[in-house]
């Protein structure tokens, strides 16, 4: 997950995953933090020229644990990022209140 300006983001450093799909064809999931669930609710699926400086963020605070799935160094600039963003689909969502079911 990734909070930038107040709104929260997924980002699937492995492209077009099974929870990609789900996520689109649901418009919910459920995210585990830590021992904790929490619910999401899909927003919009991002263009990808919306994605650059989103995943610079992500990269940032991510890298270490993605970085072999990106396919640009950590120092990539804005445009290595939109040239790989096709291949990564990325999401806002908004966290929903309720019980997650294990």
């Amino acid at each position: 997950p990734l909070h930038v300006d107040g709104k929260l983001y997924l980002f699937s450093a492995r492209g077009e995953s099974q929870w990609v799909k789900n996520f689109r064809a649901t418009g919910e999931a459920a995210l585990r933090v830590g021992d904790r669930r929490e619910r999401l609710a899909l927003v919009r699926e991002l263009a990808d020229d919306e994605k650059p400086p989103l995943v610079r963020a992500y990269l940032d605070r991510w890298y270490w644990q993605v970085g072999s799935f990106i396919g640009v160094p950590k120092d990539a600039t804005l445009e290595q990022i939109a040239e790989i963003a096709p291949r990564h689909p990325m999401f806002e969502y908004q966290m929903v209140a309720g019980d997650v079911p294990l």
